[in-house]
């Protein structure tokens, strides 16, 4: 296990209810979320709970640039790892449920959106 899996580990047992997984996606599942995104579409890729960047290598894998990609996480730590593995993507710190203020006025579109997050688990008002 890398030492990113490991941390999505150890914070999965911390905080089970906000952390979705015991582990991040694969490659493959990664792969299959990314062709679901048109990138001949303008405008850049949400990803909504990226976690370690399992999802963004595969849109990357996929031909989206990392600048191009803006992956919203709210676990500092995980935040800290997409911002070392990604530094030319944008990475919003922050809770889900607010980004339409973190994108109010700098993202006119989206070409998509790729989530990872537990919807089920949030507050019916969120989701």
């Amino acid at each position: 296990m890398n030492a990113d899996a490991s941390l999505f580990f150890a914070l999965w047992l911390q905080k089970p209810l906000r952390i979705a997984a015991v582990n991040p996606s694969g490659a493959r599942l990664a792969d299959a979320v990314a062709r679901c995104i048109d990138l001949a579409r303008p405008g850049p890729v949400l990803e909504l709970g990226a976690g370690t960047g399992s999802l963004t290598q595969g849109l990357v894998r996929a031909g989206c640039l990392p600048e191009r990609i803006i992956a919203l996480e709210r676990e500092p730590a995980l935040v800290t790892v997409l911002r070392r593995e990604f530094p030319r993507m944008t990475v919003i710190a922050g809770d889900a449920t607010r980004i339409a203020e973190y994108l109010f006025g700098s993202v006119e579109r989206l070409a998509g959106v790729v989530s990872s997050l537990p919807i089920k688990w949030f507050p019916a008002a969120a989701q």
